[in-house]
């Protein structure tokens, strides 16, 4: 069984207010999901004509390029995280190796 999707479809009020996104800056606050949005619009075939050609080429490295950066941050912050467990295990190991030599060394100076 195929799932079937039905294709998103951008009007020219949504090029419009992509247009209005990049002339005001808060591109650079778009989120990933925004991003990709925008990605797929300007993907799209004659997405072009909503734009100049160099107002589109512009907007197709920048949503580019703040993708990468997004992306960037997700996987700096699952680094983050996964360092944090791998410094509490690495403390936990010390813990016990702590204890196991007490209790080596316990029989000799008792």
């Amino acid at each position: 069984m195929t799932a079937t999707t039905t294709p998103t479809v951008f009007t020219h009020a949504d090029y419009v207010e992509l247009e209005h996104v990049f002339a005001g800056g808060d591109i650079s606050k778009a989120t990933k999901a925004e991003l990709e949005r925008f990605a797929v619009m300007l993907s799209r075939p004659n997405a072009y004509t909503q734009f100049g050609v160099s107002s589109f080429l512009q907007a197709c490295e920048t949503v580019r390029t703040l993708l990468i950066v997004r992306m960037s941050e997700e996987a700096n912050d699952e680094a983050t995280q996964i360092s944090k467990i791998a410094l509490y295990i690495a403390m936990a190991a010390l813990g016990c190796t702590f204890v196991q030599m007490l209790a080596a060394w316990w029989p000799k100076f008792s």
